[in-house]
């Protein structure tokens, strides 16, 4: 029967192709039967732990804010229209600093992924409060559902490993 620290090692060394130490894997071990989410290092990087009953939680959290009030915001999706009365989608973290072959989008309906993209990208890293001029708008909800979807198929990729 192999013990936890001795499956941690083989798990890191086999699946993950990284060295580990025995003191790094009881660290970990330790790590995992207390916390729900941490940061460890191995082999000279550092990866987060998210115990997978809580990655949704953690993940919702990392949002702080979705708001329909223009201020001071991490990312911004809103209507422009443009010069000869066209409607244009604007997704961008610098409202001063707009690129359009990055920025400008003809369909609301892309603006989901770049929703997604912004929530997978800057949510882990730290919180963020995101302006959207139409909270109600269809590629909203489509968004949160997708997203929802893709941790659910994460946590079963992960336990299924």
């Amino acid at each position: 029967m192999k013990t936890i620290n001795r499956e941690v090692l083989e798990f890191i060394h086999e699946e993950l192709e990284l060295s580990v130490d025995r003191e790094e894997a009881r660290e970990l071990v330790g790590n995992l039967q207390c916390e729900v989410d941490f940061f460890q290092g191995i082999d000279g990087q550092e990866y987060r732990f998210i115990l997978d009953s809580e990655i949704w939680d953690i993940y919702v959290e990392g949002i702080k804010e979705i708001t329909e009030d223009w201020g001071l915001q991490d990312y911004y999706i809103y209507e422009e229209s443009t010069a000869d009365g066209y409607s244009v989608y604007v997704a961008t973290h610098d409202t001063n600093n707009i690129c359009v072959n990055e920025n400008i989008y003809y369909y609301d309906s892309d603006l989901k992924d770049a929703l997604i993209d912004h929530i997978i990208d800057r949510s882990a890293i730290n919180e963020t409060i995101v302006f959207i001029d139409d909270i109600n708008a269809y590629f909203v909800d489509e968004a949160i559902d997708e997203l929802k979807q893709l941790m659910e198929e994460r946590i079963e990729e992960a336990e299924n490993d």
